[in-house]
């Protein structure tokens, strides 16, 4: 149900973000599709010390991205000075076929230009260089296994969810081709839905080599003024997860929140509120450590959180920190973090999708709804 809702939710925001790509009436050309080939080199990231044994060598692969820039007909396009949107094949050898194996990922990318819109309108030439995000779904040929891969604890599921970021700089432009260079590093991880969940993070040095469009798309740049404004968002959201030792039964996550938000640029928000959580592994885990069982009233959890938003058009990046004021569970510190995807489905309701976190420790991933208050 997780990896359904997930694909839904990404395939609906890819939809709609490449239709609003189209342009709008005469004065604008047909946007062209343009593809790419990204040899890549680099490792994985050993950021466990029960990881460092599996890291037998460097890991190499290649990505083919088909994507089409996007013209400035709608006003999320021309604050972002007009970024790339569309889909990203992802082939990775980890350097240990062995334990790690394989992975490959699809994911939608949105690949954005780091430059300022006073520098592209006084300049014909400048320095390009672009940030890309993507987030999809990917697959690892390895997975720990009782029997066959007791020592790699780093993977329990074959399906995990895929996420990247990259920095891209220009080399060299022809007529007719690009080719750039940067970091990538992508994240496979399952959110503790199956266990172990230590997940894996390759960093790579990348060369881009890109088809550029005979007819380049004509683009309305400039920034759009947005109004501050207020929001309250009620939400409700709810995961499943594993707790030690594998193979053992998934427990329920439920979370009510409260949420004030504060527009305060075109890109930007601010948030502040408060959550109540009750988690059903936090009481198993404590009946653990007692001879007394605990109920529900014994175990719920409320936190305060702040946060930040980075907003592209309907869709959001939400990224609390949370601040426990009342924890049954201690081991897991005073202190989490939580990155939801937030689509505004209408101006009263939001459909989420996120992870918390307890810093590098997912805690468990989590679907959602929220019921929006805007204000002045």
């Amino acid at each position: 149900m997780r990896k359904l809702a997930f694909i839904f939710f990404l395939i609906i925001h890819a939809t709609e973000i490449l239709a609003q790509a189209q342009p709008e009436g005469d004065s604008l050309s047909t946007s062209s599709l343009n593809w790419s080939i990204q040899p890549q080199f680099g490792f994985i990231i050993p950021h466990r010390s029960e990881m460092l044994h599996l890291i037998q060598g460097h890991s190499m692969g290649l990505n083919l991205q088909v994507l089409k820039e996007t013209n400035g007909a709608k006003a999320w396009q021309r604050n972002y000075q007009c970024p790339e949107v569309g889909f990203d094949a992802y082939y990775n050898y980890t350097g240990n076929a062995e334990q790690l194996g394989h992975q490959f990922a699809l994911s939608y990318l949105v690949r954005l230009p780091m430059r300022r819109h006073e520098v592209v309108s006084k300049k014909e030439n400048y320095f390009h260089h672009t940030l890309g995000l993507g987030i999809g779904m990917g697959y690892n040929t390895k997975t720990w296994d009782l029997e066959t891969n007791t020592q790699a604890q780093v993977i329990g599921s074959n399906f995990n969810a895929a996420l990247t970021i990259e920095y891209l700089a220009q080399i060299l432009s022809l007529q007719k081709l690009a080719l750039n260079g940067g970091l990538r590093l992508t994240h496979f991880s399952n959110g503790a839905f199956t266990l172990p969940n230590l997940g894996t993070n390759n960093i790579a040095l990348i060369l881009t080599l890109s088809q550029k469009s005979d007819a380049p798309t004509k683009k309305i740049m400039g920034r759009e003024k947005i109004e501050k404004s207020n929001s309250i968002m009620f939400s409700l959201t709810g995961g499943l997860k594993e707790i030690p030792p594998p193979y053992g039964k998934k427990y329920g996550s439920v979370t009510f929140s409260a949420i004030g938000q504060r527009r305060i640029s075109y890109k930007s928000s601010l948030a502040v509120g408060s959550e109540i959580m009750f988690n059903s592994a936090v009481k198993t885990l404590r009946n653990r450590m007692s001879e007394e069982p605990s109920g529900w009233d014994q175990n719920a959890q409320l936190s305060l959180v702040i946060g930040y938003g980075l907003n592209f058009d309907r869709l959001q990046l939400r990224i609390l920190q949370g601040f426990y004021l009342v924890n049954a569970w201690q081991a897991d510190g005073l202190f989490y973090q939580r990155v939801t995807l937030c689509y505004e489905v209408t101006n009263r309701l939001q459909a989420l999708i996120g992870l918390k976190t307890h810093f590098a420790k997912a805690d468990h991933s989590e679907i959602g709804i929220s019921y929006i208050i805007n204000g002045k």
